[in-house]
């Protein structure tokens, strides 16, 4: 379903967060964005802003669990298995580095 996919990967939420400006979107696409941009934009708005907190979406969390449990069929696209794996323990902040791991979701981020 469209709402559980990234508005910028159009994939489903693996590691969803949410932004200051509260937007939800895939953890590693708002941190190599925040990367790569001199401010921080929300793709959705374009409203800059200075807070870089990331929160896990645990709605959201649920909601992809609950429509892979639903549907055993269904193996969304980068992912090595159908579990929501739990939110990266850093990565909190668009400043922090995050590194791509294997299976589709974030490793831990850099020190």
């Amino acid at each position: 379903p469209e709402d559980l996919l990234c508005p910028i990967l159009h994939t489903m939420f693996r590691d969803p967060v949410v932004n200051v400006v509260g937007n939800t979107y895939e953890r590693i696409t708002l941190q190599a964005m925040g990367r790569k941009l001199e401010g921080y934009t929300d793709p959705l708005t374009n409203e800059v802003f200075e807070d870089t907190t990331l929160v896990p979406n645990w709605d959201m969390r649920r909601r992809v669990q609950s429509f892979l449990d639903a549907h055993p069929h269904v193996m969304p696209e980068g992912w090595s298995d159908r579990i929501v794996p739990k939110p990266a323990k850093r990565g909190n902040d668009l400043r922090q580095v995050v590194i791509v791991g294997g299976g589709g979701g974030p490793a831990p981020a850099a020190p």
